[in-house]
């Protein structure tokens, strides 16, 4: 490392440490495994040349990590790189240098980020941005504007937020308005329809309806039946936001989004602690508020600011202030100054001025304004919640029990984060203002930490997935997929004591979609949840689940709990067992074998299968160790698609909640086709088709032309039409008649593949009774059977060898137990023996079948 770049690493560290000292709050910040620090050798002048360093890191070893730092436009890169990509090593740091020139005097933001993409829906990372005020004679770091009233700009359709007519200057031209006390002011109304808020003297609503015509300051609406002033003025408008209407904001907006429920105040424009009328917006942003009218200029003043009561407010406010209550420091944008005879004047579409980064102050107060309705629309109390933020402070994101929600600068383009820590406002005041001991230093979901920290931060994850309905957490630096971690996810830790594995169960058990054995039989909703939550507290996830079962509700939740490696400490349902396998096709009067299999998720007890023919008969087969096969026969009496399905009960009398899918047998009235011979002369095949053992071409007998000298001649049902088709093997190449066509053209689907070697004996039967034959070889005593039907020798992958006969002996196949699966054998000049319970062992005592038939 060079001296430069050690001189930065120090200042990262202290800047660190300072940023950590500084944050007070009683949580560290949920954090992706890679750290991104970026730093700047010193805040140049214009067109001077500054360096910046920008240091990436990871906890553990990050393979095929990409690093980027983001110029805006007044930025030039006078040398070094803005990219890199490493295989980060755990601990050991890599570094990004570029030396960069600012060409104006204006105010930038200078992002890093760094990037693991782990999958579609799952990356490590972390961003840092520095906040640049250059100018000609001075620069700095960009200070935080001043508490005050900020511009806001007429709206005009067909034009973005950026080029909708901002405001000329910096400097704020009204004085500080009057701050009315909460007990001053109205209740905001629940209503989602258009119905308004009245103002402080208890005015009627009026709805406001169909579009609204943008107004220039100081015009009215003409009313010839308005009465001399003084008298009453209805105003009335609408308030928007530059934003997009999702839960993460990728960039600086694309739409115009109501601003929905948030405090409107008229003042008097000469004496603005003159407050004309007060009211809230309603969910579609409008307005309307009846003031007394003295025909003097007002200003609309809008607030990121709801009030619902005593102690129930929701404030996005400046960092200056650290209350929890009250319009002080409360971000507010004024429109104005109007005048209008007496009658109803409109202002029209205003929004709050985007060339001002503190308009995304609104975006901050409708993630509490989800988050809040999110519990009202479920009948449950909400409370109050205050966002300190602003645009250029990188402090951290946090809350303080009992007092405000932190949001780092840039994190509020993340609603999941926002969400997430009013979900701690949330439980602190559900609590009765107390919190659970916990033990969380900067944590990442995949983790273990304590109970405590697993319980507190996995309801904060949940809490925001649930409210944005989305499983997938989505952070400035990280996105993680609560959806899909199982037994089986690499590197995720297990049990209660991560947060990510108790954010998983909760949201198994409240949704409706199905992974798994997290079925959507198993899924609750929200209301049992809450239920819970409310009604008492709960230090762990153990509690949780005690009270859960305390309650009476549903045990079959626990697979919602195992799914997410949380042991529920409770006997689980097996899970639904697989598809039945067999015959595609069969015929009535003949007896027809099906097999499954299911898994008993958390004993492993035992299981035995019911099996439904769906002719009004059922099977029930004896107990099988969990995870292993099991069949039952069945003859059906009457033609026609039969349905076959399996039901799984373990050996403590619990059943699967679902059946298996169903599979099909297509049933045909008669007898089955018998077999019919065929000889394979080096090449030439002849086939008595017609099955009357005499060669007799002219009556359909078939001879054709497929394979050569030497081959060995193989028939199977190959593709499961219930017709049997031939083929050839070639000391290990096997050539099959796929189609059935008797032609040699792999272009329309016949199969060439490699199975077996010199020597090898083929043979073809339907090991697995799916109703398709499959392949094996037979080698002087030892057998390889392709039993998964893939062609392909895995047995990885269930394919199986085994002993069975010696040198010499001509290997047979039959279903000669009428199962439904194909069996094995040999013929040794004369004796023949037949695996008959097809365990693939010679075991006379348990059935198999030895005679004598024929000579050598």
């Amino acid at each position: 490392m060079d001296k430069k770049a050690l001189k930065f690493t120090i200042l990262a560290l202290i800047l660190s440490i300072a940023f950590i000292s500084a944050g007070s709050g009683s949580r560290y910040d949920l954090h992706s495994p890679i750290y991104i620090n970026l730093s700047i050798e010193k805040v140049p002048l214009v067109n001077e040349d500054a360096d910046l360093i920008c240091n990436v890191s990871s906890i553990v070893d990050a393979p095929n990590t990409t690093a980027t730092i983001s110029l805006p436009d007044g930025v030039e890169l006078a040398a070094g790189d803005l990219t890199g990509q490493w295989d980060l090593k755990a601990n050991e740091p890599v570094f990004l240098n570029a030396t960069v020139r600012f060409t104006r005097a204006d105010d930038y933001t200078i992002k890093a980020a760094a990037r693991r993409v782990i999958d579609a829906n799952n990356f490590w990372g972390d961003v840092e941005s520095l906040y640049l005020t250059i100018g000609q004679e001075a620069s700095s770091f960009t200070l935080s504007r001043p508490w005050a009233a900020y511009p806001s700009i007429e709206v005009v359709e067909g034009r973005s937020g950026f080029e909708a007519g901002a405001e000329d200057g910096r400097v704020v031209s009204i004085s500080p308005p009057a701050l009315p006390g909460p007990d001053e002011l109205p209740v905001a109304s629940r209503d989602l329809s258009p119905g308004l808020n009245a103002g402080p003297s208890g005015f009627a609503e009026t709805p406001v309806e169909g579009a609204i015509t943008p107004l220039m300051s100081g015009d009215g609406l003409d009313n010839d039946s308005a009465p001399a002033s003084p008298g009453t003025l209805t105003v009335q408008g609408n308030w928007v936001y530059w934003g997009q209407d999702s839960i993460f904001r990728d960039n600086d907006g694309d739409e115009w989004l109501p601003c929905k429920t948030m405090l409107i105040e008229i003042v008097r424009a000469s004496n603005t602690s003159d407050v004309l009328g007060v009211g809230h917006t309603d969910s579609n942003g409008a307005f309307s508020i009846d003031i007394n009218n003295d025909g003097s200029e007002f200003y609309v003043l809008l607030w990121t600011y709801t009030y619902y009561g005593p102690d129930y407010e929701l404030r996005v406010v400046d960092p200056s202030d650290t209350g929890i209550t009250g319009l002080e420091g409360v971000y507010y944008w004024f429109a104005g100054p109007f005048t209008s005879p007496d009658g109803t004047f409109d202002m029209g579409p205003r929004a709050p001025d985007p060339n001002y980064s503190n308009y995304r102050a609104c975006w901050l107060h409708q993630d509490l304004w989800r988050a809040d309705d999110f519990l009202y629309d479920r009948g449950l109390a909400a409370y109050q919640a205050t966002i300190a933020w602003a645009p250029t402070i990188a402090a951290g994101t946090y809350y303080e029990h009992g007092g405000q929600i932190h949001i780092k600068a840039g994190t509020e383009y993340a609603s999941h984060v926002v969400i997430h820590e009013y979900g701690h406002n949330y439980m602190y005041r559900e609590y009765g203002n107390y919190f659970p001991p916990f033990n969380c230093p900067t944590h990442w979901v995949e983790w273990c930490y304590d109970n405590g920290c697993g319980w507190t931060e996995g309801w904060a994850d949940f809490f925001c997935i649930a409210v944005n309905d989305d499983p997938v957490y989505k952070d400035p630096g990280f996105s993680f997929n609560f959806e899909v971690g199982d037994w089986d996810t690499p590197d995720y830790c297990d049990g209660p004591t991560c947060e990510g594995r108790v954010a998983g169960a909760l949201w198994d058990i409240s949704d409706a979609s199905p992974d798994g054995i997290d079925l959507s039989a198993y899924s609750w909703g929200y209301e049992e949840i809450f239920n819970i939550l409310t009604s008492g507290t709960q230090d762990i996830f153990a509690e949780f689940w005690s009270q859960w079962r305390g309650y009476g509700y549903s045990d079959d939740a626990a697979h919602c709990l195992w799914q997410n490696t949380i042991d529920p400490g409770i006997n689980l349902r097996p899970n639904a067992p697989a598809a039945p396998t067999g015959p595609g096709t069969g015929y009535t009067g003949t007896s027809y074998t099906f097999t499954t299999s299911a898994v008993d998720p958390r004993d492993g007890n035992n299981v035995k299968f019911t099996f439904d023919w769906s002719d009004g008969t059922y099977s029930t087969t004896g107990y099988v160790p969990s995870n292993s096969t099991a069949s039952a026969s069945h003859i059906w009496n009457s033609a026609g698609t039969k349905y076959i399905r399996a039901n799984a009960t373990d050996s403590n009398g619990l059943s699967s909640y679902l059946w298996s899918n169903q599979s099909a047998i297509e049933i045909v009235a008669g007898n089955a086709s018998p077999d019919k011979i065929g000889v394979f002369r080096n090449g030439p095949w002849y086939l008595d088709y017609n099955g009357n053992r005499v060669w007799d071409p002219e009556s359909g007998d078939l001879s054709f032309w497929l394979g050569t000298n030497g081959d060995m001649p193989v028939a199977g049902d190959w593709n499961g039409d219930g017709i049997d088709e031939i083929g050839v093997f070639r000391n290990g190449p096997w050539y099959l008649d796929y189609n059935g066509n008797r032609v040699w053209d792999p272009e329309s689907g016949d199969i060439a593949f490699w199975f077996g070697t010199g020597g090898d004996i083929p043979v073809a039967g339907d090991w697995n009774g799916d109703g398709i034959d499959e392949i094996g070889v037979f080698r002087n005593g030892p057998w390889y059977l392709d039993y998964n039907g893939n062609r392909v020798w895995d047995p990885e992958s269930g394919d199986i060898a085994f002993w069975f006969g010696t040198g010499g002996d001509i290997p047979v196949a039959g279903d000669w137990n009428g199962d439904g699966k194909d069996k094995i054998g040999v013929f040794r000049n004369g004796p023949w023996y037949l695996d008959y319970n097809g365990n693939m062992e010679w075991d006379p005592l348990s059935g198999d079948v030895s005679f004598w038939l024929g000579t050598g």
